[in-house]
């Protein structure tokens, strides 16, 4: 697991701050149209991206970065602003403005739905 925290940081750091968009910047984006529907798009690839990562972590018998419930996995049916709006209203204390939204998304998910640490998960660290 913490190879690919490693790795989704250095993917972060690499893709420059000018492709991560900020809280602030989603606030003054969100309801202008065309931006909205890009900020969709993004956020469908990236949450995608997580919900892949994760079921590889899971395929190879490692600890996933978080366990949602199959029931509560809406992400995958297209509520990524919904989501992003949930999180950012339950979570005024920890995300600022300044704070990106894929490290809103992948934190809420992470404390969201922790995943129980098997033995086996234990012993791989």
């Amino acid at each position: 697991m913490k190879i690919l925290l490693t790795v989704v940081a250095l993917l972060l750091v690499a893709s420059g701050s000018s492709q991560a968009m900020k809280i602030s910047e989603y606030r003054s984006k969100k309801d202008v149209p065309q931006q909205k529907a890009q900020i969709e798009i993004y956020l469908r690839g990236y949450i995608h991206g997580i919900f892949n990562a994760n079921d590889v972590l899971e395929a190879r018998g490692e600890q996933p970065l978080f366990c949602m419930p199959d029931q509560e996995r809406f992400l995958r049916k297209g509520n990524y602003t919904q989501f992003l709006e949930m999180i950012l209203s339950k979570s005024v204390t920890y995300v600022k403005d300044d704070t990106t939204i894929e490290i809103a998304v992948i934190s809420t998910l992470v404390n969201t739905y922790p995943c129980k640490v098997t033995p086996s998960a234990k012993s791989k660290k």
